[in-house]
């Protein structure tokens, strides 16, 4: 049993409450009569668009279509501020009253912010305070008196609840315990919010929906007013009406340090008018604090019965606080709006922020199941979606309990015995829908630091992870654990993100690449769910992040690193699309606030009390500091007067405001579509400054060789020189002197996908600094950054035409060269980007060098886009001599991060794109020292384009052994002729083995590329190494007979044999070396229910080596057939009057010289090489032209092995059986032997 008493300044008492005894009501949604009276503004479509632009002219805040029927205003009002100002005029007072005057005003808010009443007290009585600023108030007393006069937000109140336990005393007697809720009103909260003229240009009221493009296709989800939720919502109240989203959240937090058990647990409230990035600033008070719930330890209670009394208790307290939300959410209050408009305004709880343990407790489930769904305990690991949670059945399940009975459902569904939720009588909304995603113990601390971190100190060591973290190179603003993480004892969600932007280049090659495969996935989701703008391209990329962790998890179980994945945090992540879908990005709805708002509202206020009944003291003192606060923006209001007068009429969403069509009586929508930050204050084109005075000035030359390792310093600006001053007759010398900087700032525009700031970046160029007496010294710090071969205007936007360099000095030209404003900058350059790396899919590049010389350059420094950062490749453990100041100098291979900011993250060919991801499975490197077993399965329809493909190339496999089985059967009669009559040797033996393996790869590609049976991934990579081994013996084969056609044709030279030979065994051990580097692997797919064994190619840059290498052997040989062709063209001439040649005659010697057989296949092997070009390999793989490149090329590479391989040694057959047929010199002088001196000799040469 519970009562509940007012207390404080509330007059009326309740009756006493059982939690048994309350019937959950339902809601109705009851249209407003004064609402129905209002004309509907016109219904016509219209997309508008904000004049906000972008420097590339592209919107920066999207088209927008609005919802005409919401947000209509009834008549004008004024707001608290307004009522205030015209009180002043009418009584004479000035502003600052009751304060004398300005400055007695500011050392009031100071008093107040800063210090606390005892040290108030002692201040105002200190003699130097009394005589010389002589204030009004004397004492600590008179001041908070004055204070108290100054106009605060809603009232606090104290209501006490009697909670009866069912543990008894030594009489028998029930123990009771009285506990103490105090509150606001959290409907004067909404008119506090709503109606604060502070916030006039960030609120808007009535939803829309955004869009990237004016044809409406591409959907835009940022602000609550943009998503789902506002809208379909809308639909369900009167024409006009204003929906007030209530946003809650609540959060037990302990207030003691060091001692004692106090604790406090605040209930924030905000509203999602407010625009997001307002909310999350703390110093704006957009977000209130509505009531303190009682954190008591209920000890009426066994121990037994405790934890479900406090749960029940949770829930009552939190129904008497947002009781007034009931009428007012179903029936709609007038509110004077921060534009002095008034509106009928409906408070609907719309979201509750909250971490897991207190979305259970609010949603009545169990720590067991998930808060949101009815996924069953079990299934949470298995990234599934099951069906939402319900409130009708869950508040029908909970009374059917309540009054005796069993349902199956009560278990099934994981509930408590909980049978007045608080949400059950609030209007229009969903609390199961409401949770929105915790970014802050959900991913940052609980997916990312707790699991993943967790599961990759295992595999690789803590003392490697350690070493890791302390060789990462320096960037500015990235935090470098200098002990490692295992030092680190106090972690926060600003640790975790430090660690989330290195941590995918930090793990490659210390990890298994599908364990690397995991942890970039988790981190790709982490970087998608912080965007504060989302299109359904970032949406699907958040999705299939999570998809490619589920289908690759696994190999956690195969490492025994982890049994199971039944992770509640985890199943979490599930819901974020859903969530961000309904109500806007995450970023608005982030734990982080109220663990920030815990300061403000419940720790400071908890210190400024005396510690005993504290909370009253905390709610005064609350409301000085409210009162203060308010009167502060009240003077800023009032001084910003003259500047709000003269900006012109507010902006809505009717854009035809010169259309004479319109119903002039229409209620105005008002809404606010400007962004917060003015245009006239917004960084349109990008900014590079350095200091006025530089901190080097006049450094000579040596210093600059050696100080900044700018060692081609004179070289390089010389070239500089003669490229932008051709009329400078001055030549540097070591003589000059020139003034350095520390550093280049870059102040870029905002992207607004990240950010709504402009972006500040800082290039470094500073050298060492050695220590000397206290001063530890600092290392020397030469940054990354991303060079444009012109100067940018805008923010990056695609890693094309940029390329990574070192920035080495940053100075300017002494005036002997003339005047010249533009700063300059000493670069060492670095290669341009490699492919990714296949596991990380993190690009890859090196130093450029020239002449053994690091390749340096003098540029201007505006043609700096921004700082980057590179991770070198440490290997499977960290070289020794790697530390975080030499990085750059030590390693020689390095790893591009796209992971170091947001920004990064989403420019194109930065962070990995939504298609790249959902191909991201199949184009990884699996080590073979674990493989996988499982196939991964999807159903996923961005798959089709590969299924297709393949089909397409299945067609010209089957073209090609038609070619093939059509030849032999012409062929069919030489081959009885001349392998089967004929006396055996090397060329029937290497005829027979073509013949019959030809059968091998036959099977091995239709049975690992293509859909006859399901396989597993270890099968497939034999298959996969039985098909390329046959492939190489073929080679090998073939190059035996091309050694045995040319040394026949050189009349058995064998200076020709050793020189052939020799060529032959160079390339192929050469192929055989690189083959094995690449480490190729085959992985069973099954995609939409259709087999296919997908090919991972390890290094593709490797893989067209051995191609050149094929190539330049094939090459060689068709060189040498040539010239014995061209000379016996020269002896066809030379006899052709006499012997009557033809050209039948010289298309004669073309085949037997076989010249066409080896242009043939050097052409093959050239059109192979097309594949490894960039404009290929970088582009859609699935493409009808790569498909049909791809098929072709598959017909001509089962021609040239298997029909001119056989025909080349029936050739040679051929000729050997003449040589022993017909022994005369003559006739093999006509046949094939072209050389001026004449040797036959019947022996084979085979």
């Amino acid at each position: 049993m519970i009562e509940d008493n007012e207390a404080g300044n509330l007059d009326a008492q309740e009756a006493p409450v059982d939690f048994s005894h309350n019937d959950a009501g339902h809601v109705h949604a009851h249209p407003s009569a004064d609402m129905d009276n209002n004309p509907a503004p016109n219904k016509s479509r219209r997309v508008t668009v904000e004049d906000v632009k972008d420097e590339d002219g592209s919107s920066s805040w999207h088209y927008l279509e609005p919802q005409l029927d919401a947000g209509w205003a009834l008549r004008g009002g004024e707001t608290k501020f307004e009522r205030c100002r015209r009180y002043q005029e009418e009584e004479g007072e000035e502003t600052w009253s009751p304060f004398e005057d300005a400055e007695e005003w500011d050392l009031a808010q100071w008093l107040v912010k800063n210090l606390g009443q005892n040290r108030t007290d002692e201040f105002l009585k200190l003699p130097i305070t009394q005589n010389r600023t002589k204030v009004s108030f004397h004492n600590n007393r008179s001041f908070l008196q004055r204070v108290d006069q100054l106009p605060h937000g809603p009232d606090w109140s104290c209501r006490k609840v009697t909670v009866r336990g069912n543990h008894d005393d030594e009489n028998g007697v029930p123990l009771q315990e009285d506990v103490e809720l105090w509150s606001r009103d959290p409907l004067e909260c909404v008119k506090e919010l709503i109606g604060n003229p502070l916030f006039k240009e960030d609120i808007v009221y009535s939803p829309a929906r955004a869009y990237a493009d004016a044809a409406g296709q591409r959907r835009v989800i940022n602000e609550m007013w943009t998503a789902d939720w506002w809208g379909e919502t809308q639909k369900a109240l009167p024409k006009g009406a204003t929906i007030a989203p209530i946003i809650l959240s609540s959060d037990k937090t302990c207030l003691s340090q060091f001692r004692g058990d106090k604790s406090a647990w605040p209930v924030y409230m905000s509203i999602g008018n407010i625009s997001k990035a307002k909310r999350r600033q703390a110093s704006a008070r957009a977000t209130v604090l509505i009531g303190y719930l009682p954190a008591g330890k209920l000890d009426c209670f066994t121990s037994d019965a405790r934890s479900l009394a406090g749960y029940r208790l949770f829930h009552h307290c939190m129904s008497l606080l947002l009781h007034p939300l009931i009428a007012a959410g179903r029936d709609g209050v007038e509110m004077v709006c921060a534009d002095s408009q008034i509106r009928h305004v409906h408070p609907i709880l719309a979201a509750y922020v909250a971490d897991f343990p207190e979305q259970c407790l609010v949603s009545c489930s169990k720590e067991n199941r998930c808060p949101k769904c009815l996924v069953s305990a079990n299934e949470r690991g298995d990234g599934l979606t099951s069906v939402n949670r319900d409130p009708e059945s869950t508040k029908d399940t909970l009374e059917r309990r309540k009054l005796g009975q069993h349902p199956l459902e009560f278990e099934e569904n994981g509930l408590r015995a909980i049978y007045k939720p608080f949400w059950a009588d609030l209007p229009h909304s969903n609390i199961f829908l409401a949770f929105t995603p915790d970014l802050l113990h959900q991913l940052h601390k609980g997916v990312f630091k707790d699991h993943l971190v967790k599961w990759c100190v295992d595999i690789v060591g803590e003392e490697e992870m350690d070493a890791r973290f302390k060789a990462m190179p320096d960037y500015p603003g990235l935090r470098h654990f200098k002990k490692g993480i295992s030092a680190v004892k106090q972690w926060t969600g600003t640790e975790h993100k430090e660690m989330q932007r290195v941590f995918v280049g930090l793990l490659t090659g210390a990890v298994p690449s599908r364990v690397l495969v995991v942890a970039r996935s988790i981190i790709d989701f982490s970087y998608y769910a912080q965007l504060q703008t989302h299109t359904m391209d970032t949406l699907k990329a958040l999705q299939t992040a999570l998809g490619v962790f589920h289908a690759n998890k696994d190999v956690l179980q195969e490492l025994a690193i982890r049994q199971h994945f039944n992770i509640p945090k985890l199943h979490q992540l599930t819901h974020y699309v859903d969530s961000i879908t309904l109500f806007g990005a995450a970023d608005g709805f982030n734990t982080e606030l109220p663990e920030r708002l815990h300061i403000d509202f419940a720790k400071d206020a908890y210190r400024a009390s005396n510690k005993r009944d504290y909370e009253e003291q905390m709610a005064l003192w609350l409301q000085r500091q409210e009162a203060v606060f308010l009167r502060g923006a009240y003077l800023d209001w009032i001084s910003q007067q003259p500047l709000l007068a003269g900006r012109g009429e507010h902006h809505t969403f009717d854009s035809d405001s010169d259309s004479e069509s319109e119903e002039t009586d229409s209620p105005k929508s008002n809404t606010a579509l400007i962004s917060p930050l003015a245009a006239a204050e917004e960084v349109q084109v990008t900014r590079h400054i350095v200091a006025k005075v530089p901190a080097y000035p006049h450094q000579t030359v040596a210093r600059i060789t050696t100080a900044y390792g700018a060692t081609d310093f004179l070289t390089a600006l010389q070239t500089f020189l003669r490229k932008n001053l051709p009329h400078n007759t001055i030549i540097p010398s070591l003589y000059d002197r020139f003034d350095v900087y520390r550093h280049v700032v870059i102040i870029a525009p905002p992207d607004r996908r990240v950010s709504d700031t402009p972006k500040r970046w800082h290039v470094r160029a500073t050298p060492e600094v050695a220590a000397s007496g206290r001063n530890p010294g600092r290392p020397a710090c030469f940054d990354m950054a991303l060079i444009s071969d012109r100067p940018q205007s805008s923010r990056l936007r695609t890693l094309d035409g940029v390329q990574v360099a070192q920035v080495r000095t940053i100075f300017s030209l002494p005036r002997q060269f003339g005047t010249y404003n533009r700063t300059l900058a000493y670069i060492e350059w670095f290669t341009p980007f490699r492919p990714p790396d296949p596991p990380s899919q993190m690009r890859q590049v090196s130093r450029s060098t020239r002449q053994l010389r690091r390749n340096a350059a003098v540029i201007h420094v505006d043609e700096m886009v921004r700082p980057c950062h590179l991770i070198p490749k440490m290997g499977h453990s960290v070289d020794a001599r790697l530390r975080s100041g030499n990085g750059y100098e030590v390693a020689s291979d390095f790893y591009f991060n796209e992971f170091i900011d947001g920004e990064m993250f989403e420019t194109p060919n930065g962070g990995i794109s939504s298609t790249k991801l959902s191909s991201y499975t199949t184009n990884i490197l699996h080590p073979l020292t674990h493989p996988s077993n499982m196939a991964f399965v999807s159903d996923d329809p961005s798959w089709w384009p590969l299924i297709n493909f393949d089909i397409f190339v299945s067609y010209w496999g089957v073209a090609a052994g038609v070619v093939v089985v059509y030849d032999w059967v012409l062929t069919l009669g030489q081959e009885i002729e001349l392998i089967w009559r004929q006396r055996w040797s090397l060329m029937t033996v290497l005829y027979l083995i073509v013949h019959t393996l030809y059968w091998n790869p036959v099977f091995c590609s239709q049975s690992s590329g293509h859909y006859a049976i399901g396989i597993a991934d270890r099968f497939s990579t034999i298959t996969y190494y039985a098909y390329g081994g046959t492939i190489v013996a073929l080679s090998a084969m073939l190059g035996v007979t091309v050694i045995a056609r040319l040394h026949a044709m050189y009349q058995g030279s064998r200076k020709m044999l050793i020189f052939l030979v020799t060529i032959f065994l160079a390339v192929n051990i050469a192929c055989g070396v690189m083959v094995a580097i690449s480490r190729d692997i085959a992985e069973e797919l099954i995609l939409s229910g259709t087999y296919v064994c997908d090919l991972s190619e390890g290094n593709n840059w490797l893989i067209s080596i051995i191609w050149r290498l094929n190539t330049v052997w094939e090459v060689l040989a068709l060189c040498l057939s040539v010239w014995v062709a061209v000379k016996h063209f020269r002896e066809l001439r030379r006899l052709g009057t006499s012997t009557g040649s033809t050209v039948g005659d010289c298309f004669r010697v073309l085949i037997q010289s076989h010249v066409l057989y080896f242009a043939s296949f050097t052409g093959v092997s050239c059109l192979q090489l097309t594949i490894f070009s960039p404009e290929i390999l970088h582009s859609n793989s699935n493409s009808i032209g790569v498909s049909i490149l791809r098929g072709a090329l598959q017909i001509l590479l089962v021609v040239q092995m298997f029909v001119l391989g056989p025909r080349l040694i029936l050739s040679v057959r051929e000729y050997h059986a003449k040589l022993v047929a017909y022994s005369d010199a003559e006739t093999s002088m006509n046949s094939i032997v072209f050389q001026e001196r004449v040797h036959i000799s019947t022996s084979s040469t085979e």
